[in-house]
């Protein structure tokens, strides 16, 4: 994309849109106020770190998001 901000020195941007597959939460093991948040996607597994306020904010974005999204029949 021509029109996306050049990224800034030492800072890594990636993009990734792939299908997650399955995904699976573990607490950090070193931070109990951080959840690991890992989605397994065709090109292998991509891991972020949220603090519990994120992955509270995320899970109920997500929510609805999925509330608006029509249902496709599969069980």
């Amino acid at each position: 994309m021509k029109d996306a901000p050049k990224p800034r020195k030492g800072y890594v941007r990636s993009e990734v849109l792939l299908p997650a597959l399955r995904y699976q939460l573990q607490p950090h093991p070193d931070e109990p106020t951080v959840c690991v948040v890992a989605l397994q996607t065709p090109d292998g597994p991509v891991t972020l770190t949220l603090h519990k306020d994120a992955l509270a904010q995320l899970g109920t974005a997500m929510m609805i998001e999925a509330n608006k999204m029509t249902d496709t029949g599969k069980t």
